[in-house]
């Protein structure tokens, strides 16, 4: 993001102080070089620069350029650090310094001044410079135009262990540092594709665990339930086995109580009829001593003896009886025991099951955490990828509007070496005085063709740049502005026309009446860049572009609730419903061998409803093509 802002912020200096060169009659040269030399100590990096307090800037025996410099720089700092101006009269000053200017009326010392500052980590900065093995950055003035430009030598900034930013090299190395540039960009590109690959191929196989950890969460969920039902019941069922047997209990107290006042009474019964008993023997005997005197009462007596045997008896007779139902009773206390152990046995069963269950919850609960941190850290993984979807759509903008450059800028080149040819052929006809009047007319016309065809293309090229920064800056910058919707898709169209083109698809935007809306470019670049990249991957593969001219329709309307209406048409192969009811679902692609992430329509999706405060609808029909109408707010709140 840090290189793509300096990127953007050179451009915008560049179109602004001189549009890719500074006229010289708008803007003072000094103060324009003065700018310049601020950029390109920015844009670069010494040794051991942390350790400094400041930088310094030496200007060699140019007492008016160093007055310009302590005016304009004074105030400004260079990452963070202020700025110290020397005005050297001799080399031996310019070595302390981090930059020494070298005025142009110095070119012919140049390589003894060069040699001088050699190993200093120095960084040179000269004007006009004839002496190209000897420059570190040259500004280069046109006469003719008054066009103020740079040039830079990599080798000997490198020889220095001086570090310049890729984007300043973009505009000011040579074509080999620019297209090792590009290579390394590209190479760079692959390895993040690679990444996102292994990323994603981890992200599925996250989101299969993570189901199957769901299913086996909800499993356990439900045992839980059903042992919580059962451990409730069996809760029930012990409450009412626990009172039956407080109430079998107390039952047996209240045998056992009544079975001692039996026992207490049949004790007393006992003493009562053995003292009975004792005074009857205790009588006997006497009347058996007596029997002599009273013989008219034996009879009585033998009576009485029978009578009390036999109440004897009968009590004996109880007796056995109490004593089998204390037997029983007996018996039944112990079968009463024998139940009380097994209730006893059946509790603890009980409280060891409940333990167990207790202890799953626990588990149960850990388990859930880390699922919720799984899920987190797939969320922050879903951002991450997000935003490297966005970076992705920029560097493509960006590799479409370096290839659509590099067209007219070729043409440029070739046209500027036409005129060279032509002016050397002219100088020897001059030389060799065999110069004729149909020559030099077929020199002019040459040379006007070729600078018309060189105008042009430069024109393109200025244009394709003006498109590219305001694209660029929208996409870093997300605020709303008011902007003609078909000029800015046109506009957003030209960047990814070498895409386009490449895969032979005809594009076009047109607009029933012209409308303005206030909205943010950024998100609208966005989601039509994802809508582009995603109809040339999936629309038209090979068996469509050869039965039909691919076309993509870009159409803006106004509905009647004052609302804009952005219909993106394809004739390519449509798509299947089970395609469509799973097409916002993020990581969800048919592209993935192809290093598809399945983000592009759910990003599409999220940023029209959340960000541009609007509304998106998708028609598609198999071989027919797809129609996405995008409703937007004019004004968005």
């Amino acid at each position: 993001m840090k290189n793509k802002m300096r990127l953007i912020l050179i451009i915008c200096t560049s179109l602004i102080l001189n549009s890719s060169a500074i006229c010289a009659q708008k803007i003072n040269e000094d103060k324009v070089k003065a700018v310049f030399i601020f950029n390109f100590m920015k844009h670069t990096s010494w040794p051991n620069e942390t350790s400094k307090n400041f930088f310094t800037i030496a200007t060699y025996q140019d007492q008016t350029f160093h007055n310009t410099l302590v005016n304009l720089l004074t105030d400004k700092k260079v990452k963070n650090k202020p700025i110290k101006f020397i005005s050297a009269d001799s080399l031996d000053d310019t070595k302390r310094a981090e930059v020494v200017v070298i005025p142009e009326s110095l070119n012919d010392n140049l390589e003894q001044i060069a040699f001088e500052l050699r190993r200093s980590e120095t960084l040179l900065i000269t004007h006009n410079a004839l002496n190209k093995k000897d420059v570190m950055i040259n500004f280069v003035q046109n006469l003719d135009t008054n066009n103020l430009s740079f040039e830079i030598n990599k080798s000997n900034l490198i020889y220095e262990k001086l570090v310049i930013s890729n984007e300043l090299l973009l505009l000011g190395g040579t074509e080999l540092d620019v297209a090792t540039l590009y290579r390394e960009t590209e190479l760079a590109m692959q390895k993040t594709k690679l990444r996102e690959s292994k990323l994603q191929q981890n992200i599925a196989s996250l989101q299969e665990q993570l189901s199957l950890a769901a299913n086996n969460l909800e499993n356990s969920k439900t045992q839980l339930t059903e042992n919580n039902i059962a451990l409730k019941q069996r809760e029930l069922a012990i409450q009412k086995q626990n009172t039956e047997l407080k109430n079998q209990q107390s039952k047996l107290t209240q045998l056992q109580n009544l079975f001692l006042e039996k026992e207490k009474e049949l004790i007393e019964i006992s003493k009562q009829r053995n003292i009975a008993l004792s005074q009857s023997q205790k009588q006997l005997e006497q009347k058996i001593i007596d029997v002599q005197q009273k013989e008219g009462q034996i009879a009585n007596l033998g009576t009485i003896i029978s009578q009390n045997k036999a109440e004897i008896d009968q009590q004996l007779a109880q007796l056995k009886k109490q004593r089998a139902e204390i037997s029983n009773k007996d018996q039944t206390i112990k079968s009463k025991n024998t139940y009380l152990a097994y209730t006893a046995i059946f509790i603890i069963i009980v409280s060891m099951f409940t333990l167990l269950v207790v202890f799953l919850f626990i588990r149960n609960r850990k388990v859930t955490a880390q699922l919720q941190d799984t899920l987190k850290n797939l969320e922050d993984t879903q951002s991450q990828l997000v935003q490297s979807e966005k970076m992705a759509s920029l560097g493509l903008l960006t590799a479409g509007i370096s290839h659509e450059i590099n067209t007219p800028i070729g043409i440029v080149v070739t046209s500027l070496s036409v005129i060279q040819d032509r002016a050397k052929e002219l100088t020897e006809k001059i030389t060799e005085n065999k110069l004729t009047k149909s020559k030099l007319t077929g020199f002019m016309n040459d040379i006007a063709q070729s600078a018309e065809v060189s105008n042009k293309s430069l024109t393109r090229v200025i244009t394709l740049i003006s498109n590219f920064k305001q694209v660029a800056v929208d996409h870093v910058i997300e605020e709303p502005r008011e902007l003609n919707l078909v000029k800015y898709i046109n506009e957003l169209l030209d960047t990814l026309s070498s895409q386009l083109k490449k895969k032979g698809i005809h594009y076009q935007a047109i607009e029933a009446s012209p409308m303005k809306v206030m909205t943010i470019p950024g998100a609208l670049a966005q989601v039509l860049t994802n809508l582009v990249t995603n109809t040339i991957s999936h629309a038209f593969p090979e068996t469509i572009i050869n039965k039909r001219q691919a076309k993509i329709e870009i159409q803006v309307l106004e509905d009647t609730a004052d609302r804009a209406i952005i219909k993106f048409f394809d004739n390519g192969c449509g798509m299947k419903q089970e395609i469509l009811d799973k097409i916002y679902e993020p990581f969800y692609t048919t592209k993935r061998s192809e290093g598809g992430t399945g983000l592009g329509m759910n990003i599409v999706y999220n940023i029209v409803l959340q960000k541009l405060n609007g509304t998106i609808d998708i028609q598609s029909t198999e071989n027919i093509g797809t129609t996405i109408s995008i409703t937007l707010p004019k004004t968005i709140s």
